[in-house]
């Protein structure tokens, strides 16, 4: 009997590849569960997102990197009169995720603080599915040196930015660099809080200053966050 050689290298090849897709499905899909933990990195609506909160059969998610981004002069202003939060909670709640998915998203009471070192109006109350962190969340989760309620300063002069030992782990990336991305908390000239390109949290430097004359396509990053079901 002859042997088709040729037909058992295609064979092993098929058996080959199927064998590491499996391994990569089964590496890569790590859905919420009641295993999940603070810290982790789980996968959902087909991107990973880092875990900032376990509470009880529930857990808080932010995007692990930017997911989208927007012109800088397209200022987000209050979060419940903004038209990134009906983007967020429409086409990208809508598109993103599976219908499993969305039934396992909780809608989450949403209050954005004034701006404490700016003074700035938070806007009113809401309720989302998916929305921006806040300045005071940012903080919380991603480390809290106490600057936010301490305001550092040199002499007379007052710090613009929350510059500390937590900036690395606040840094994002969209295509592997490092951008800015929004808070909901509005910081002033009508721009919102951003968190920059180290990590440091600009909490009232006027984007113009700083970017109007010279970039102008410069844009800011969106990280979504979310509570989904664990159970």
């Amino acid at each position: 009997m002859v042997v088709n050689m040729k037909k058992i290298k295609n064979s092993a090849f098929f058996i080959t590849l199927c064998f590491v897709f499996i391994t990569l499905t089964s590496c890569t899909s790590n859905p919420p569960s009641l295993t999940t933990q603070e810290g982790d990195t789980v996968t959902f609506g087909g991107h990973k997102w880092l875990v900032l909160d376990v509470q009880e059969n529930r857990a808080l998610i932010i995007s692990s990197q930017i997911l989208m981004t927007q012109d800088y002069q397209e200022r987000i202003g209050t979060w419940d009169e903004s038209a990134l939060r009906q983007q967020l909670n429409g086409a990208f709640y809508r598109d993103t995720f599976s219908g499993e998915e969305k039934e396992r998203i909780i809608e989450t009471n949403t209050t954005t603080p004034p701006n404490r070192w700016a003074g700035t109006y938070g806007g009113g109350d809401t309720t989302d599915k998916i929305f921006l962190l806040s300045l005071e969340e940012v903080v919380k989760y991603f480390g809290d040196s106490g600057q936010l309620a301490n305001r550092p300063q040199t002499g007379d002069i007052q710090h613009t930015q929350i510059s500390d030992e937590y900036s690395n782990l606040r840094i994002a990336k969209h295509k592997s660099k490092a951008v800015y991305w929004w808070l909901r908390t509005q910081g002033i000239d009508g721009f919102n809080v951003v968190v920059d390109d180290v990590g440091d949290i600009a909490v009232c430097v006027s984007l113009t200053s700083n970017f109007g004359a010279i970039d102008i396509d410069f844009y800011v990053g969106i990280r979504p966050a979310l509570w989904v079901s664990l159970a």
